[in-house]
């Protein structure tokens, strides 16, 4: 079975949730991922099923042999990849982990569902995980790494008989948070009445060691907290469906004093700042659903040096970055930016820095200095049961008064998915772009804040299919200062049984 890696979000309706007892209206579930777990074959149910797979990684020059069993059965769902590499080349970074932990990361899913699924027990891949609105967690996955790191998160899920109260709670990486690391969410969302119905969500998240994955090179951690809180508020009827107020606002809290600095004026003066933490709003906005289409329009207002969408899909590949960056020459008029990047050096050199996500705009030349405004906007289209079209675009410049050109920063993700006849036979496409919150001069720079991929699957004989995938995430793998291109491309065969 070759690795099918889906990007982008599955969500099974367009349509608004049933509002409680038919009078409050809740915000529609677009990131739904239970089709993952309905088996057919054959145009009949199964409880069991077993995958094959044979497939060969040609970036990775290495051969792969999975062997999947998948188990759904009432409020129980599993399925675990059992693969193992041959690799052709000694210096592939493809590893055949038999741990007990490497084991464990081989589970794709196990889900138990209790209390007439009012809890749901979740242990496997994450993927697509949002808070509110995303202007603070925006379509987290913590697997976009795969082959090369196959990571295991657990999940939460419990609401109330009516779905007025929600609770959802993530660790994103086990072996992590066993070391002390990790991403831990917990969000909780509820609706105030019948008769006022506007729904409130709370949320907070901690990367418990930003450093984690470094403690090879660098003898450092770093934690950082987030925090925030959304809304939305149906308003008004259009054509039978809501439109509905939506807002959030998302502060982020540094655990040492954060230094900028501002140019004035057109004569270079320098004018220093400091703060120990930043924050977003994504207000006024609206949502619209007819029917297969949803469109989403908000206006953002945020503070100097906030990035929005912090932990999104790029995080894990962004959270800490590599950089050859001489620290004397740069800040030598700047003895506090000075001390504050010598601390993520690894051996008190001044030439390279291991730099956290949020203070890499420091060394980068493209600093959001002043307040950015702008506004995001969200086009949704269900096609059928199994195709989709996702466009999410968010421009932001910064605010200001004097001479100087205003630096403007995006966002941009295009993700669709087609399930039709492809050369006369079933298939399904997926495809995936990502560049998350880039100045407007940088957007052709290959950097660990783009992702891209492509899918493409067909079934060209009962229970045989062909399949190859495509993907490239950027980081430095060697620390050399240099970010390198990581391809993942995969053809194979999969037989299901």
């Amino acid at each position: 079975m070759s690795f099918t890696f889906y990007f982008g979000i599955s969500f099974s309706s367009l349509s608004l949730k049933d509002s409680i007892d038919n009078k409050a209206i809740l915000i529609p579930d677009y990131k739904s991922d239970k089709s993952k777990f309905n088996f057919e074959y054959l145009g009949k149910s199964r409880k069991i099923f077993y995958y094959s797979d044979i497939s060969y990684l040609n970036q990775n020059k290495a051969i792969k042999l999975t062997f999947s069993p998948s188990f759904n059965y009432n409020k129980f769902k599993f399925k675990i990849d059992l693969e193992y590499f041959l690799n052709l080349e000694e210096s592939s970074l493809l590893v055949n982990d038999w741990s007990p932990m490497g084991i464990m990361e081989k589970i794709d899913y196990l889900e138990l569902q209790l209390f007439d699924k009012k809890i749901n027990l979740f242990l496997g891949e994450i993927s697509d995980l949002t808070f509110g609105h995303g202007y603070l967690l925006n379509k987290y996955g913590n697997n976009y790494n795969y082959p090369i790191d196959k990571n295991i998160g657990i999940k939460v899920k419990a609401k109330n008989s009516n779905n007025s109260i929600s609770y959802i709670s993530f660790i994103s990486n086990l072996d992590h948070f066993l070391d002390s690391g990790g991403l831990l969410g917990n969000h909780l969302s509820f609706l105030i009445s019948d008769s006022f119905p506007i729904r409130i969500g709370l949320g907070h998240i901690v990367d418990l060691d930003q450093f984690v994955d470094f403690k090879s090179h660098i003898n450092r951690s770093r934690q950082i907290n987030a925090f925030e809180i959304d809304f939305d508020f149906p308003l008004f009827n259009i054509l039978d469906r809501n439109v509905l107020l939506i807002g959030e606002i998302s502060a982020i809290k540094f655990p040492e004093t954060r230094y900028y600095k501002r140019v004035d004026d057109s004569q270079f003066t320098n004018d220093k700042k400091s703060r120990n933490g930043v924050w977003g709003l994504l207000f006024p906005g609206f949502k619209y659903t007819l029917d297969q289409y949803s469109i989403t329009l908000g206006f953002n207002y945020n503070s100097s040096i906030f990035s929005p969408y912090y932990f999104n899909q790029t995080y894990d590949f962004e959270k800490i970055r590599y950089r050859k960056y001489n620290i004397g020459q740069n800040e030598q008029n700047f003895f506090d930016e000075s001390e504050l990047l010598m601390s993520f050096t690894n051996d008190n050199s001044d030439e390279s820095i291991f730099i956290p996500k949020d203070l890499y705009t420091m060394i980068n030349g493209y600093e959001n200095t002043y307040h950015t405004y702008g506004f995001t906007g969200l086009f949704e289209r269900k096609i059928n049961n199994k195709s989709y079209l996702n466009i999410e675009y968010s421009y932001f410049k910064e605010l200001t008064n004097n001479t100087i050109n205003p630096l403007s920063f995006n966002d941009l993700l295009v993700d669709f998915s087609i399930n039709r006849p492809l050369f006369s036979f079933p298939g399904e496409i997926n495809f995936l772009i990502s560049k998350t919150f880039f100045e407007t001069s940088t957007a052709s720079l290959l950097e660990e804040n783009l992702m891209y991929g492509l899918t493409l699957k067909l079934n060209v004989y009962k229970n045989l299919f062909i399949s190859a995938e495509f993907k490239d995430v950027f980081y430095d793998k060697d620390f050399d200062g240099d970010i390198d291109k990581i391809s993942y491309i995969n053809t194979g065969l999969k037989l299901k049984f």
